[in-house]
């Protein structure tokens, strides 16, 4: 498997993560529990919006510069992007295992966080070949 395989397929182990994760939220409706957030009078779409942009838009953007970007910008590009999820997953899986646990969750997010470091880091590798081409 070459390095852009293998972080293209990282981005979308880290994407479906992500679906695993909202998906494991919503299992409670199938034996009629309420799953909405107590005491919310209204939804915050400054945070589902951060939400979107984090969790579908960078794993899509980082999949495209990946398959179509060319030269050590776009290694570049993705390297930062890369990190960017490594670094949020940590601080995610942190908050939602440690203040919100749920134990469905402890099956799913040490994936993505795993998945996310080694994207992070063959990403990093992909960026210091080009480097010496």
């Amino acid at each position: 498997m070459t390095r852009i395989q293998k972080i293209i397929t990282l981005w979308g182990l880290v994407l479906a993560g992500f679906l695993a994760h909202n998906m494991a939220d919503l299992l409670p409706i199938f034996w009629a529990v309420d799953v909405a957030v107590e005491h919310a009078e209204e939804a915050p779409v400054g945070m589902m919006a951060f939400m979107a942009i984090i969790t579908y838009t960078l794993p899509a953007v980082g999949i495209a510069t990946t398959m179509y970007g060319r030269g050590r910008g776009a290694t570049l590009v993705n390297l930062i992007l890369a990190a960017v999820m490594a670094l949020f997953n940590v601080l995610h899986d942190g908050g939602e295992l440690i203040m919100a646990f749920n134990p469905v969750q402890v099956f799913v997010l040490p994936f993505v966080l795993c998945f996310s470091i080694l994207l992070a880091v063959e990403s990093f590798k992909w960026y210091k070949e080009m480097g010496a081409e």
